[in-house]
């Protein structure tokens, strides 16, 4: 069974990461759309010979631009491997036993302060025409301070407004961009200390572009559910493996595989359609306390 239908099997809900306008599709079928309407206008304005020469010629143009994604792809994953063997002998020769043996766990985040805030942006549907809103400000706690993410959630459109959004409902706050990437391939868990409202959040992780065609700027996106208990401290364990490759917030049907050497972002985000049995969704307001996010290595 495919990614996106086991989730939905599990939820019973189509799945929805979060809400952006577009409609994600697998890039081969963009092609195989395009080649079709392409055949049919060369039959229409061409000669039959003509037609068959141009079509042979547009096959070898597609079959070259897949050859040359699924080199790329495997180029980059080779490049990380390169670099992490690279920088692991480097380490051994210098014969310090910390950094050839990574500590347990990695600070990823943390939102004990102003300062700490002024890394992440908020995003929401009134972008597009929404009307959801959400804030991200610190709460005075013992021992230490904490992030609050919290807003409102509105399903209601502008129909005036110029992006014609189909479904709205959805705040989210990304990290802005590093400097460089976030290293975890020495780890297999994402961990979030957090404190909810019953509902279901989304934990999303950007990796370099390597999987879409040249052009494109948008980065990779990784995407788990969180569902987060009402009330008390929680943390949340995601091992990377359970997080599923999305565009524009839809699940790619695709094997394709995370690379955790090339981070360049993460985000959490908040759907008002989106939620897991026994978790709280729809309009409305929403609340969620944040203490920090870590990188864990639970094997040997």
């Amino acid at each position: 069974m495919g990614s996106k239908k086991k989730i939905e099997a599990e939820t019973g809900k189509t799945w929805r990461a979060s809400s952006a306008p577009a409609r994600a599709t697998h890039g081969s079928r963009y092609w195989r759309c395009a080649l079709r309407i392409t055949f049919d206008i060369l039959d229409v304005f061409f000669t039959p010979y003509l037609s068959s020469l141009l079509r042979a010629w547009l096959c070898l143009f597609v079959a070259a631009n897949e050859i040359a994604s699924f080199l790329r792809r495997k180029m980059s994953r080779f490049r990380a491997l390169w670099k992490s063997s690279f920088d692991a002998a480097k380490r051994a020769l210098t014969w310090n036993l910390d950094d050839l043996v990574p500590p347990a766990e990695r600070y990823i985040f943390s939102f004990d302060s102003k300062q700490e805030l002024k890394k992440w942006h908020l995003y929401s549907d009134s972008e597009y025409g929404g009307f959801s809103s959400a804030s991200l400000e610190i709460k005075e706690n013992e021992p230490r301070p904490s992030g609050v993410f919290s807003g409102s959630l509105s399903l209601d459109v502008d129909k005036s407004a110029k992006w014609n959004i189909q479904r709205s409902g959805f705040c989210g706050m990304r990290s802005k961009k590093f400097d460089g990437f976030i290293d975890l391939d020495s780890y297999d868990t994402i961990a979030l200390r957090m404190k909810g409202d019953g509902r279901c959040y989304i934990s999303t992780i950007y990796t370099e572009n390597w999987v879409n065609s040249p052009g494109q700027q948008e980065d990779n996106s990784w995407q788990a559910f969180i569902f987060v208990p009402q009330g008390n401290w929680y943390v949340a364990k995601i091992p990377l493996a359970r997080y599923l490759p999305t565009w524009r917030g839809n699940v790619i049907d695709s094997d394709l595989e995370m690379n955790p050497s090339r981070i360049v972002g993460m985000s959490i985000s908040v759907n008002a359609e989106a939620a897991l049995p026994g978790s709280k969704y729809g309009p409305g307001d929403f609340c969620l306390e944040i203490d920090w996010i870590k990188a864990l290595r639970s094997q040997a």
